[in-house]
């Protein structure tokens, strides 16, 4: 369960607010924020419980309350920080007391509580690693070395110059995808490739989305108002297009036959030694993708494989003091990539002494549950790290995240502890460097220094953690106008990332938005106009709101009203179109550009 999450985020401010100047704060409030604190201690404890697994009444009524008192909390913040003008000291003392109250009657509902009698702070610190550095070869491997070598020798066979579609194929998750991307950034396929381009299908994209986004990225294409063009001539286009080069598309997750007959139709075959590549769990779809190129089913690593990528992963030599956890590491992994990954990065932060513990909790009574390492893996982050890592699914499946922009993000929403002894991006660059050592964030492509660059949170655990984020009410994902029904949204939306347009049934849920994020990959059928109105009218609602982050990357010449200057709160502020952006950190310079 993921719920500890707004407590983790409720107490971080409350320790903002515990450092402010006292000459600001009435004695009494300093008193109940104290109070607030250990009661909030308490309901951490009872959340991280194992038994806490579902959505109940009660559970429901708890978080509601933490979201009122964290709103509470803000609104005291922005007054002690001289942004809120016109409240009295006592006005503002009967607020907190009163939300905190609430927070106490909803906890106190489940009942008599066994907790510990120690305070549990869950503000933990993460650990500095000393020498920390990243390896480009390490981070692609996937377990597949041959898999990878036969991947590669067909895309560039040279006695092979027709258009040739290749299947990768396996029901389970057993790296498909991670094969695909590794052999697809490797540089003897893009010296090969004149173009090549990356497809994430999701369920809810139309076939001219994706149309679109192939034709975006050919060299030298001419696509103005390209988002007004039909399917017939999007089709005839990226069929011209492609016969003036040789090209690599990979369509990534294709969920349906039908699906690859609409694309299919657009690859022209020049002879050029063109390929596309396909990850799917159908073998339906992986036998009719080409008659002529048999497809490349994946089956689980051997143990072997299993052993010797484990151990890369976790960073050990293999030697005598770990063969007592060989055997029951391999029948908890069953030669599954994902759960290797995972285990071996959690079992890296940790001393040998402890791994007999990690082990037996993850194997379970089965002794065969992948999805325990899930659990576990998300269990075991430092506390300043869950939100963090929650708000990764605030962005589309697949998605690429520019890591700079991702580190303003966290900042701007405050997971990061702001301090003046240090410099807060690189305390929430620690932070991202601590999720990629445990494999719970995939680099995708790097810098010429080494560093990376762009990131995403892997496939496996996006569908896992989506659902539970937009559950415990800490996002809401809007996909159009039908796709919500009113009763389904339980919590007033705290963060909005919306895609296709609008949907109505948000707009009376947004009193205490926090953050709102517009994704580029709108449908083209929808005008620029109809999608930019949605912002102006959540702002000119929200007037003096709590919102902190506004990121219009997926919006046309967005319309803001002038209004927009006067939200106090802002932080975060970046419309991709014209390339202008904002960053404003409690009175820190703003960034010159997010997009470096």
């Amino acid at each position: 369960m993921v719920a500890e999450v707004p407590v983790i985020i409720l107490l971080e401010k409350l320790r903002k607010l515990q450092i402010a100047d006292e000459r600001v704060r009435p004695p009494e409030l300093r008193a109940a924020v104290v109070t607030a604190v250990n009661e909030l201690r308490h309901i951490f404890s009872f959340l991280t419980k194992p038994n806490q697994t579902n959505i109940t009444e009660n559970l429901k009524g708890l978080l509601d309350s933490i979201y009122s008192a964290d709103n509470t909390t803000e609104s005291v913040l922005t007054t002690v920080q001289g942004r809120r003008k016109g409240v009295t000291e006592t006005k503002l003392l009967e607020e907190f007391r009163r939300s905190f109250g609430k927070v106490s009657v909803e906890f106190y509902k489940f009942g008599p509580h066994d907790l510990p009698n120690e305070n549990v702070d869950p503000i933990t610190v993460v650990s500095e690693q000393a020498g920390f550095q990243y390896d480009q070869e390490l981070y692609v491997l996937t377990g597949r070395e041959e898999e990878e070598k036969e991947l590669v020798r067909r895309l560039i066979k040279d006695d092979e110059k027709c258009l040739r579609a290749i299947a990768l194929v396996s029901e389970k998750e057993l790296g498909k995808t991670a094969l695909a991307r590794t052999v697809y950034n490797k540089p003897v396929i893009r010296q090969h490739f004149q173009c090549r381009a990356w497809v994430h299908i999701p369920k809810d994209l139309e076939c001219k989305d994706l149309l679109i986004i192939i034709l975006r990225t050919i060299p030298d294409c001419v696509l103005q108002g390209i988002e007004l063009w039909d399917e017939s001539k999007l089709t005839a286009k990226l069929v011209e297009s492609l016969m003036k080069h040789r090209f690599l598309v990979v369509l990534d997750n294709v969920f349906q036959v039908d699906i690859w007959h609409m694309l299919a139709r657009s690859f022209a075959d020049a002879r050029n030694g063109s390929r596309v590549i396909l990850t799917t769990r159908l073998s339906d779809v992986a036998m009719d993708a080409d008659p002529w190129s048999s497809p490349m089913k994946l089956a689980p690593l051997t143990p072997q494989k299993s052993w010797e990528f484990f151990l890369k992963k976790a960073g050990r030599e293999d030697n005598s003091d770990l063969n007592e956890f060989m055997d029951k590491i391999l029948r908890v992994c069953n030669g599954f990539p994902a759960a290797i990954l995972l285990l071996g990065g959690l079992l890296s932060t940790i001393q040998l002494s402890e791994w007999a513990e990690v082990i037996n909790h993850v194997a379970g009574e089965d002794q065969s549950t992948p999805s325990n390492i899930v659990d576990w893996s998300y269990h075991k982050l430092p506390c300043v790290l869950k939100p963090c890592f929650l708000y990764l699914t605030i962005f589309p499946k697949a998605y690429e995240i520019p890591i700079r922009r991702l580190l303003h993000l966290w900042l701007a929403e405050g997971f990061v502890p702001i301090s003046s002894e240090a410099n807060d991006v690189n305390v929430a660059k620690k932070y991202f460097d601590e999720l990629v050592r445990r494999n719970m964030i995939e680099i995708q492509r790097w810098k010429p220094d080494g560093t990376p660059k762009t990131c995403l949170m892997p496939c496996y655990l996006y569908d896992v953690y989506l659902p539970k984020a937009e559950d415990i009410g800490f996002l809401h994902v809007s996909h159009g106008k039908s796709d919500t029904s009113e009763g389904s949204i339980m919590f007033n939306i705290q963060r909005l990332a919306r895609r296709f347009g609008n949907d109505s049934s948000v707009e009376s849920h947004i009193e205490h938005l926090r953050s709102y994020v517009s994704f580029n990959d709108q449908k083209v059928n929808r005008s620029s106009r109809e999608i930019a109105r949605s912002p102006k009218k959540l702002i000119t609602e929200t007037g003096s709101s709590p919102l902190k982050v506004l990121d219009l990357e997926g919006v046309y010449k967005p319309m803001t009203p002038s209004k927009l200057r006067e939200l106090q709160n802002l932080r975060f502020e970046v419309y991709q179109y014209n390339h202008s952006a904002k960053f404003n950190l409690e009175g820190k310079e703003p960034a010159t550009s997010l997009y470096e």
